[in-house]
């Protein structure tokens, strides 16, 4: 999206990108936001986060209807789940849950205030400490496998279909 306005914090809210996540493990979840030119240079990042929510459509509607701001909305209208929120010229954000439940739902804006090519990377910090939680990627990718025994040399053939996926890789044990 071009620019969205002032969203929360965010003075501009420039090449915004919307995402969401879901929490799979209950605990504390601390996020790191970077974004870094093709040259592998910093570039300014910036978000606004709100949740938790029970689900997606329940965070959806609460965002349409201005409790946070989201596409086709006015924007400038404050959040009131608000999670965090940066506006600064940093490359690096940091961004924290604390106490999140299983099944909740986080929506978080990413801003490419400079407009320049790069890649923004979600990392999270504290994964396999003591307290902290987890996300649960199987609302953007679900695909199971039934358990095969499958020796060296043995082959197996494995289907899947996801929506809009252009390829597909597979590794494990």
């Amino acid at each position: 999206v071009p620019n969205l306005g002032t969203i929360g914090c965010l003075a501009t809210s420039p090449n915004a990108g919307w995402f969401y996540l879901q929490i799979g493990v209950a605990g504390n979840i601390n996020l790191t936001i970077q974004q870094t030119s093709n040259g592998g240079g910093g570039i300014d990042v910036d978000y606004a986060a709100w949740g938790p929510y029970a689900n997606l459509t329940n965070a959806c509607v609460a965002i349409n209807n201005g409790n946070g701001v989201a596409p086709g909305v006015v924007p400038g209208q404050a959040a009131t789940q608000t999670t965090g929120c940066s506006y600064s010229t940093a490359a690096i954000e940091t961004l924290n849950i604390p106490n999140a439940q299983v099944g909740q739902i986080y929506v978080v804006l990413i801003t490419n205030f400079s407009n320049q090519a790069g890649t923004i990377s979600l990392t999270q910090t504290n994964a396999g400490q003591a307290g902290a939680g987890a996300t649960d990627c199987n609302i953007v990718c679900p695909l199971s496998v039934e358990d095969q025994v499958i020796c060296v040399g043995g082959q197996a053939i494995l289907t899947a279909t996801i929506d809009s996926a252009t390829s597909y890789a597979w590794s494990g044990p």
